[in-house]
């Protein structure tokens, strides 16, 4: 037997379809086009899969270890796994310390402790005692990191810890590169199976297989950590691609229409009566927080209620309502939102997708817009695939509505000092509702 630990896998090998997909972006609902070839830009896929998605074939899963057969080209060499100069988990992406998704997926973020190969005998003998999964298999789990890496000399095992269960990084950090494999495989994967770490009646759990049921075909052989030996399995590298930036930006938004038309097909079906197309405002003011609080997002609210009887305006703070609305009760109220208006940090990387077409995002910076933007000063929000899917991004200049700053509390800091100690902020309360008045 051969135990494999800080060795490297080669990338697998894609079908065609990885490599000849079509830029054109068909309609907001068009599926990315398999048949025409723009090698130029199929390689962006091809980079991304190779390095986030690994597909194993003739593989075995027992507990949180895959064992693969000798005869299948899994790329493994004996050298230890070799891994890029400081490689760093990003705010606004990540940088994967390796190069091809096996690596990553066992040395950085992924579900399993080990891979082994084993010899071609016992790994037979392996096959006879666990069950036989044919077709390919979509295998998926529910495990979130922190956002550090140590320095290169630093153990990888030892440099990323698990922190608390957060919904939008368990929908974004894993879903997004899921619906992804969807969207490629769509008429061929008959199974989805679910890591041990999963529980039917988590409600974050209810959200992401919402979203995976309106994308996956109907039908699908849907198991909780069934052990087996697997015809086909592809399994994503957690936090791999948050934030849209290593697909070019057409392909990203036809994957993201296409979902977005389904769950929202599906939602309307759900809450009929509640479902309004036109009038509805979310406000969100981060009170629950440590920094970048909308202060006096009562007053704002208020506003909003009081400028016009035809906005239905939903308030979202843990620290103003007696008990938050559930995962889905929140994902129900974004899908439904017309305007949405939030401070930077609450999410929005992953919200925001999932607006409706003509919908608003209104992201207000507060002071410290520096600290949160990129080189060019833009968000997390991908402003290229936010308008291709018909959505309004608002937080530059005139739109980053803050008229004072607040003292943390505890502190007296006013300043910019870091990612982690902005200011809170009053907002104009008139300001805000003349914004969404104008936008109806």
């Amino acid at each position: 037997m051969q135990s494999i630990r800080r060795m490297p896998f080669a990338r697998s090998r894609w079908p065609s379809a990885f490599v000849g997909v079509s830029m054109a972006f068909i309609c907001c609902f068009a599926l990315v086009d398999k048949n025409t070839s723009v090698a130029s830009q199929g390689s962006s896929v091809d980079d991304l899969f190779g390095r986030c998605v690994a597909h194993m074939e003739d593989a075995c899963v027992k507990e949180d270890v895959i064992y693969l057969s000798p005869g299948q080209n899994h790329g493994i060499v004996t050298q230890n796994a070799k891994r890029k100069r400081n490689a760093v988990f990003r705010r606004g992406g990540s940088n994967t310390p390796f190069g091809d998704s096996m690596s990553n997926l066992l040395h950085w973020r992924g579900p399993f402790r080990e891979f082994v190969v084993l010899e071609r005998a016992n790994f037979t003998t392996l096959r006879r005692h666990l069950p036989t999964v044919r077709g390919r298999t979509l295998y998926r789990y529910y495990k979130t990191t922190s956002g550090e890496n140590g320095i290169d000399d630093t153990p990888l095992e030892s440099s990323t810890s698990q922190q608390p269960l957060n919904a939008a990084h368990a929908l974004w950090d894993t879903t997004w590169l899921e619906l992804l494999v969807a969207t490629f495989y769509f008429d061929s994967i008959v199974n989805l199976h679910h890591s041990d770490d999963f529980n039917d009646d988590d409600p974050v759990h209810g959200l992401i297989r919402i979203i995976l049921n309106a994308v996956l075909p109907k039908g699908l052989n849907e198991k909780k950590h069934a052990e087996g030996c697997f015809d086909e399995l592809f399994v994503v590298v957690s936090s791999c691609d948050r934030h849209l930036d290593a697909l070019p930006s057409t392909i990203a938004a036809s994957v993201l229409a296409r979902a977005r038309e389904n769950v929202h097909a599906e939602v309307s079906r759900s809450f009929q009566n509640d479902y309004r197309w036109n009038t509805s405002v979310l406000l969100y003011g981060r009170l629950d927080t440590k920094q970048r609080k909308m202060v006096n997002v009562v007053d704002v609210h208020r506003e909003l209620v009081s400028a016009s009887s035809f906005l239905d305006v939903t308030l979202w703070d843990e620290r103003v309502l007696t008990a938050m609305p559930s995962p889905m009760e929140q994902f129900r109220s974004i899908l439904n939102s017309k305007y949405v208006i939030t401070p930077h940090g609450a999410f929005t990387c992953f919200w925001w997708p999932w607006l409706r077409k003509d919908a608003t995002l209104h992201e207000i910076m507060g002071p410290c817009p520096k600290l949160h933007s990129d080189r060019f000063g833009r968000t997390y929000v991908n402003d290229e695939v936010a308008s291709l899917l018909g959505i309004r991004h608002l937080y530059r200049g005139e739109h980053n509505l803050w008229s004072r700053k607040v003292p943390r509390e505890g502190t007296n800091v006013l300043s910019c000092e870091s990612h982690y100690t902005d200011p809170d902020f009053w907002t104009s309360p008139k300001a805000l509702s003349e914004a969404v008045l104008n936008s109806f």
